[in-house]
């Protein structure tokens, strides 16, 4: 930590959305009609619809977020980064392993193995239907390694053209039924993360702009929160995720 300003907030907020993570998987604020299948758009939400998705669920967004912001501010080497691969991969197969072990003993883990002959890539990129975290985190670290020979213009560029994408992944769900675009799962929906944190790292030395793409963000987030609980309440969504909004 030598040499390194710590962030005190990156301290708060991961606290804090800890929790939210705990909240959310113990249905604190409620359970929403999104929970059904019979669920259709147009969906009005109710205070604890924006709790569970517009608060709650923005959990794993910071922490992949945050993780590409510190990769950036602190990556010296491609050495660095395959320290980091080892730690996450680490993680992920301790994780995966302990979780089938605990509720289904040495028969469970030998039977969510064996569905790699099946379903290779559905089990890989869910961690053996586990922790898909852990997956999506290695991948965005990897990318962020990529983003930092990035300039701003292409930083940007791959900010707008992958938070698009997931746009795109949702209208193919709904219009084509594909599961793997629309679910929570899909490893794709973090592209963009590596090129924002970078973008987000050079910013921080002028804090001016920094403050404006905030209030930017922001804004961004109202919109778009509204225009996808008033278009992509769809029950296409829920063989996926089993609920209706991805």
């Amino acid at each position: 930590m030598l040499g390194r300003q710590k962030i005190h907030g990156l301290d708060y907020a991961r606290a804090i959305f800890s929790i939210f993570v705990v909240l959310w998987h113990f249905h604190v604020a409620g359970t929403s009609a999104i929970f059904s299948s019979a669920t259709d758009a147009p969906y009005s939400p109710n205070v604890s619809d924006i709790i569970n998705f517009n608060v709650l669920l923005q959990a794993i967004p910071f922490f992949i977020l945050t993780s590409c912001y510190l990769y950036a501010e602190t990556a010296t080497s491609v050495r660095y980064l395959g320290r980091r691969f080892v730690r996450i991969g680490t993680l992920l197969v301790f994780w995966a392993i302990t979780y089938h072990l605990f509720y289904g003993g040495a028969d469970g883990l030998m039977e969510a193995v064996g569905k790699l002959n099946e379903r290779p890539i559905y089990q890989t990129v869910t961690a053996l239907e586990t922790y898909s975290f852990f997956v999506g985190l290695l991948i965005s670290v990897t990318l962020s390694a990529i983003a930092l020979y990035c300039n701003m213009a292409v930083l940007i560029i791959w900010t707008v053209l992958g938070s698009t994408a997931i746009c795109f992944f949702q209208w193919q769900t709904i219009e084509h039924g594909t599961v793997w675009t629309g679910a929570f799962w899909n490893p794709m929906n973090y592209i963009a993360y590596p090129a924002a944190a970078a973008l987000i790292f050079r910013l921080s030395k002028s804090p001016s702009a920094l403050n404006r793409l905030g209030w930017g963000c922001a804004g961004l987030f109202v919109i778009f929160a509204a225009l996808e609980w008033r278009f992509v309440v769809d029950p296409t969504f829920f063989p996926g995720q089993a609920y209706n909004l991805p």
